[in-house]
């Protein structure tokens, strides 16, 4: 065998709330951070690919530490990039825009004519293609369409693992 393996990159897709509580943020942050370190020093040849909706919450954040890591982001999008606009606030659709252009590739993945289908697509799409998801979530079940508890079960699906980036609680 002469493929050259190491030219393939590692995906790693998120999932995760879109309501973060603020004082989650910064463990998160740093989880995902020791994460990508683990998954860089366990497999030194190969680069790294984010894949993320860009979503408010979860998707954001981890938008953010790999784009500081260097690390490729393709961004995810459930519908093209002025109508998904609509969907932040001032402050998210700052830091949307402020990551949007940081990304390697951004494509859209939405293509229901259900608006909330959207999400389950960016979900889809993501639990398909990466190798490893990373889920922030709560452990609840879900709460609407797009959520992350259906895209840790499409996961679950078929995935080799999944690696869940949650802030360390106190007690058991």
């Amino acid at each position: 065998m002469n493929a050259r393996l190491e030219l393939l990159p590692l995906v790693v897709g998120i999932t995760g709330h879109r309501d973060l509580p603020v004082e989650s943020e910064g463990p998160l942050r740093e989880r995902f951070g020791e994460l990508l370190t683990r998954m860089q020093q366990q497999h030194p040849a190969m680069k790294i690919l984010v894949l993320s909706g860009l979503a408010a919450g979860a998707d954001i954040v981890a938008a953010e530490v790999a784009v500081d890591r260097g690390i490729a982001v393709l961004g995810c999008l459930p519908r093209p990039q002025a109508d998904y606009e609509i969907d932040f606030t001032p402050e998210q659709l700052a830091r949307f825009r402020r990551v949007l252009p940081c990304c390697w590739d951004v494509v859209t993945v939405g293509a229901s004519e259900k608006r909330d289908e959207h999400y389950v697509e960016v979900a889809a799409f993501i639990a398909d293609y990466c190798h490893v998801l990373v889920a922030f979530w709560d452990g609840l079940p879900a709460r609407g369409p797009g959520d992350t508890a259906p895209g840790v079960e499409l996961g679950q699906g078929g995935l080799p693992g999944i690696a869940r980036a949650r802030p360390a609680r106190d007690g058991p």
